[in-house]
C-alpha cells in the first residue's frame, strides 16, 4: 500500500514518502491544527510518558 503519489518525484512530499518507514517517529509543527486527543482511538502516541503511566494499570 502507497500514498497517491508517493511514486511521482514532483509531489510535494516525495522524499518523506520514499525515505519513511512504519513505526517511524514524526514531529508535526506549526501546522495550525490541534493535537489529537488521545482517546479517539490511535493508541496513545500523543501521551507524554507521565501521562501514560497516570493512565496505566501498571
Amino acid at each position: 500500500m502507497s500514498a497517491e503519489g508517493a511514486g511521482d518525484t514532483s509531489v510535494d512530499g516525495y522524499e518523506f514518502y520514499d525515505s519513511s518507514m512504519v513505526g517511524d517517529v514524526v514531529i508535526v509543527t506549526d501546522s495550525g491544527e490541534r493535537t489529537v486527543d488521545p482517546a479517539n482511538g490511535l493508541n496513545g502516541w500523543n501521551l507524554s510518558w507521565a501521562g501514560w503511566r497516570a493512565g496505566s494499570a501498571v
